[in-house]
């Protein structure tokens, strides 16, 4: 008889189709419990062979997988059965092929066939595709979940790991369901389904799904760390969208390990997972690119954490956020850096044309004019990514926004925001402010970021050059992102401040490989921004409530007409309260630029009419949020959630996918930032996610 104890059967899912070739040994398997020493598998049948002992690591625990320990032997051993496929699979969703009754299958997912799939309790209103980089590569060819170098590809199998106790959805965007549904279905029939929670969570997965890790390496502060990959992010796959037949990837953070979670568990916290869903729907509301958040859901099961790094360990409930971009989008600068590392040229090759096609496809049309030289493919998907970077970057910081944790492995080569983290929106204007504690330099600090994206562009090309680009088109990129990112930004400031009215306009040309600074190399205009950013730092003034400040001191009549006393005490009323004694020094320097700012405002157009005034006073407001997510907003909703109150965080999400609304200026999430700020001290602090 074979050795094993306390064996649970609670589902019996079978074999998803679209299962590769690769894998047509994985046996069917029920979950279950825990197998003697020296075993694993559903049935206990299968014996580690990969350490003299035959110890059974992680069979253990009851997950099914055999782990060589550390050592020569930790590699993917062939004599072993992979029996992994333990997460139950809910049939007859939307697009599968139907219910197969089993007798256990109702435990978990009763049926009916899909002709009925509307009265069918476990018909789902989404289906998931394989990734759309599986396209592109193959997948690892081992198969052992266990922590290891993987060399042969830029993908890994990793079946989640399900939450044990009873789960609970923490958060839910509407928004971002609607986009995955397209026409036709209510976002709530989803929410409300019997097995959203169980989707989402990696407690089920659909038939049809290949979940996924991806491979990629990355430079951290600077040093290069090596393989780095997805230690807790499981890609669920694409759901193509209708009707723009757009495909958006869903991924799982926090839902167990993975071939690279190195000494990690795998898991996310609810308090980490609130800030990341959060923080992804306030910047979708801003109009900055960035991955958003569908779904948080939670549990009973106590995740451990030193959540300040000062050895104090303590429980938290686990949690998982069901994550969703273009695909493509989780492409990062650190993707194409490990097999460049490695010296793998066709795996760079691979990859690198994989990103092209995926994420620029046009490259390949564009006609180059004029004298120049064209680029080659790869210089011109060079130009492509440092240009969106500077377009992202340029918006970062004109809302005050900080990544705190800009490395390689952390930038998307689609220019859209990924990876939450150490993030803050600042507070009181400090170029210097750093949310990352654990940055003692100051490496990701808010100035530094341009340079820091900059710096990750030049690693980007570096990997390049194995490819063919030279290190004239390197200087050609870093030229164009400077150019690019000193335009944007000085034209979205001046949008900020009412000094234009026009659309936005500064395109970067391949064919000339020069900017269009759209009038944005006036000396004035530049002089009043920088000016204004130096005495919101002088002052410490609130950053975000300043431009509304000064807003409310313009007046039309019918040309633009500045009160200045009305600003001047405003200013003074959002500032730090620390530096009041400093405004008696600084009110001159107010009223200096004021004058300036006033004489721009006015004469920046001929035939000024109330009417034009008018609009421009609008543009301020559609340019200047009245909310973003600061700290204690954050800490204020998780605080709830930890007692199971979640309607503050649904709340809050409301006002932050809505940041230009004017009734904020007058809400609840205006409360004086120097209480908030006494309120919660730590919250600028880098925490354990």
């Amino acid at each position: 008889m074979r050795p094993f104890s306390g064996l649970l059967l609670l589902a019996w899912p079978v074999r998803p189709k679209g299962w590769i070739d690769s894998l047509d040994t994985v046996p069917t398997a029920p979950l279950y419990v825990a197998c003697s020493s020296g075993y694993y598998g559903y049935d206990c049948g299968g014996i580690c062979r990969c350490s003299p002992a035959d110890d059974c690591l992680d069979g253990l625990t009851g997950d099914g997988t055999c782990i060589c320990p550390p050592g020569p032997a930790d590699r993917c051993s062939k004599t072993s059965v992979p029996s992994y496929v333990y997460t139950p699979v809910i049939h007859g969703q939307a697009g599968g092929a139907g219910c197969r009754r089993h007798g256990v299958y109702d435990e978990v997912a009763a049926c009916t066939p899909t002709s009925h799939k509307h009265e069918d309790t476990a018909w789902f209103p989404l289906s998931f595709q394989p990734a759309s980089l599986l396209q592109y590569t193959t997948l690892d060819s081992c198969t052992r979940r266990g922590q290891r170098q993987v060399v042969d590809s830029f993908i890994s199998l990793a079946i989640p790991t399900p939450l044990q106790e009873r789960l609970a959805v923490a958060a839910f965007s509407a928004s971002v369901a609607r986009l995955l549904l397209g026409n036709g279905i209510d976002e709530q029939a989803l929410l409300h389904h019997e097995h959203f929670a169980r989707v989402f969570s990696g407690s089920a997965l659909l038939e049809g799904t290949l979940p996924i890790a991806y491979n990629y390496g990355g430079h951290q502060f600077g040093s290069w760390s090596g393989q780095l990959g997805d230690g807790r992010v499981i890609s669920l796959g694409d759901i193509q969208v209708y009707p723009s037949a757009e495909r958006w990837e869903v991924s799982l953070k926090g839902a167990g390990k993975t071939p690279y979670s190195r000494a990690g568990d795998g898991r996310a916290v609810l308090r980490s997972s609130i800030r990341e869903f959060l923080a992804s729907e306030a910047m979708s509301g801003l109009g900055i690119p960035t991955a958003r958040s569908l779904s948080v859901v939670t549990s009973n099961d106590t995740v451990h954490r030193d959540m300040f790094y000062n050895g104090n360990v303590i429980g938290e409930s686990a949690a998982v956020t069901a994550r969703v971009a273009k695909a493509g989008a989780w492409m990062r600068i650190g993707t194409l850096e490990l097999p460049a590392k490695r010296g793998d040229l066709s795996a760079l090759r691979e990859i690198t044309n994989a990103a092209m096609d995926m994420l620029y496809p046009y490259l390949s049309t564009i006609v180059v004019s004029g004298h120049q030289e064209r680029p080659s493919k790869y210089a011109a998907f060079l130009y492509e990514v440092a240009w969106k970077t500077a377009e992202l970057l340029s918006s970062w910081m004109v809302v005050g926004f900080i990544h705190g944790v800009l490395n390689t492995d952390n930038m998307s080569l689609a220019g859209v925001t990924i990876d939450y983290a150490a993030f803050a929106f600042m507070e009181y204007y400090d170029p210097s402010f750093v949310p990352n504690t654990t940055d003692d330099e100051g490496r990701y600090a808010y100035i530094e970021q341009p340079k820091v994206a900059r710096w990750n562009l030049e690693r980007l090309a570096s990997a390049l050059k194995a490819v063919g680009v030279t290190e004239e088109e390197k200087e050609i990129m870093l030229q164009t992102y400077d150019e690019a990112y000193e335009a944007l930004f000085y034209k979205k400031m001046a949008r900020k401040l009412g000094l234009v009215v026009d659309d936005l306009h500064v395109h970067c040309s391949i064919s000339d490989r020069s900017c269009d600074r759209a009038g944005t190399s006036d000396k004035a205009l530049r002089g009043v921004v920088d000016q204004y950013l130096s005495l919101l730092q002088r002052g410490h003034v609130d950053f975000t409530r300043s431009f509304y400040t000064l807003l409310k001191g313009l007046t039309c009549s019918p040309e633009p007409h500045v009160s200045p006393r009305e600003i001047i005490n405003g200013m003074k009323e959002i500032s730090d309260s620390n530096y009041l004694h400093a405004w008696e020094d600084l009110e001159p320097f107010w009223s200096e630029w004021l004058v300036d700012y006033e004489r721009l405002l006015s004469g920046s157009e001929e035939g000024y009419c109330s009417a034009r005034c008018i609009q421009r006073l609008r543009q301020m407001q559609s340019s200047n949020p009245t909310i973003v997510l600061r700290n204690y907003l954050a800490h204020e909703a998780i605080e709830a959630a930890k007692q199971g109150d979640f309607s503050q965080t649904q709340t809050l999400l409301e006002a932050l996918e809505n940041p230009y609304n004017q009734d904020h200026n007058h809400g609840p999430y205006v409360a004086p930032m120097r209480e908030a700020r006494i309120l919660c001290p730590q919250l600028s602090a880098r925490t354990v996610p």
